[in-house]
């Protein structure tokens, strides 16, 4: 019970500090999982012009945990790479969906354009991660082209096979 008052204190206190910057607002929501608050913030960056390929992404990332229609997780996904054609994270967000549509060469490229354009090798990690390619990837965990891809990011980020 304290924890929570805690928690939405600090929201409080982040809406006081951060007015001027829904994503950042709407980003605590989002690792809260408040979805429906988050959403809310994330659209007002859009509307502002900030942060607008990271809102799309994690607009499309929690319709597609949250919904079996991912038409608009889609969009969400589709419309943060139009945004910004470097933003890897849409595109890892993209490629799942492609995936889960049997679109494995999309998916592919996806996952390409994930690995090429991302900072931090978060998705790298994952697709090096067991537990990722047995939940997500399984159908693709033979592919030659996937198995390049994982090279590729262990390569880059000094990662083991199967961390």
């Amino acid at each position: 019970m304290h924890w929570v008052h805690i928690r939405e204190g600090t929201i409080e206190l982040l809406k006081k500090i951060a007015d001027n910057n829904p994503y950042m607002i709407g980003y605590r929501y989002f690792k809260n999982s408040d979805f429906a608050a988050a959403q809310m913030y994330f659209q007002d960056a859009i509307k502002q012009g900030t942060f607008v390929a990271p809102s799309y992404y994690l607009l499309g990332h929690m319709t597609r945990l949250e919904s079996s229609n991912w038409s608009d997780a889609w969009r969400h996904f589709d419309a943060s790479i139009q945004h910004d054609k470097k933003y890897s994270p849409a595109y890892y967000g993209r490629a799942i969906l492609q995936m889960h549509a049997r679109k494995f060469d999309e998916a592919l490229n996806d996952l390409k354009s994930s690995v090429q354009y991302g900072y931090y090798g978060s998705q790298c990690v994952d697709l090096n991660n067991p537990n990722e390619i047995a939940n997500v990837w399984k159908e693709l965990a033979e592919n030659e082209e996937f198995k390049k891809i994982q090279e590729q990011c262990r390569t880059r980020y000094n990662l083991s096979a199967g961390l």
